[in-house]
């Protein structure tokens, strides 16, 4: 199957906001390897569904988890500012402080990693952009 990604209206905005090692990093540890033709499997970093990270008690758990299983929300580790040692047995590759929130679509020939949100630092306890789940995919490009 062919991977190929795309921005949204807010995903593009924050980017052009943040210093250029940002994009750069998204670039090299991401959207390249799609245009490379790549899967997931081959990035660096650690790719992980949301509804699987570690969430503290709340009686809104099982409504995020139900809301990132539909959409299926996904973040991905970029390696802004720098990668390290993943030890996720479940989830191999590296972590950053550096992810990225989004949304893969298929259609049967096509996988796409619409980018959402573009955080600098990963949230603790784990967060999610909620209100940007639903936001339209503007740029494509496919891998």
């Amino acid at each position: 199957m062919q991977h190929g990604f795309a921005f949204t209206i807010h995903s593009i905005k924050q980017l052009k906001g943040y210093p250029n090692e940002v994009r750069v990093k998204l670039f090299q540890n991401f959207i390249n390897y799609f245009k490379a033709g790549h899967d997931p499997s081959a990035l660096p970093g650690k790719y992980k569904p949301d509804w699987e990270a570690k969430f503290v008690t709340s009686p809104m758990v099982q409504g995020f988890i139900d809301l990132a299983k539909e959409k299926n929300i996904h973040h991905y580790h970029f390696g802004y500012k720098m990668y390290e040692d993943g030890r996720d047995e479940k989830y191999p590759g590296n972590t950053s402080s550096g992810i990225i929130h989004n949304r893969i679509e298929e259609d049967g020939t096509e996988t796409r990693h619409v980018i959402i949100e573009v955080c600098l630092k990963h949230p603790s306890p784990f967060k999610t952009p909620w209100n940007l789940y639903d936001d339209a995919a503007l740029v494509e490009v496919a891998g």
